[in-house]
């Protein structure tokens, strides 16, 4: 996923809006996907300062978006 910089990082952000748009249409709130989700990208180092450098104002909408569902998601349960 780091072959095309920008268009990757805008790839990983939109598998985050699809997995929060499958989660208010179905009206489940699955909090192991946003564990997976968190673990495959915002945990890992490496990959937070390639979201970082390639594409910014993405990386920081998805790290404050992210926080604030999962916020919700864990209010929920």
């Amino acid at each position: 996923m780091k072959h095309y910089g920008f268009h990757d990082v805008a790839g990983i952000t939109a598998t985050f809006d699809n997995l929060v748009i499958f989660m208010r249409l179905t009206h489940d709130m699955l909090a192991h996907l946003f564990g997976i989700y968190y673990d495959a990208t915002l945990r890992h180092a490496d990959l937070g300062a390639f979201m970082a450098r390639e594409h910014s104002a993405a990386f920081t909408t998805q790290h404050d978006r992210f926080h604030l569902h999962i916020a919700a998601v864990l209010e929920a349960s």
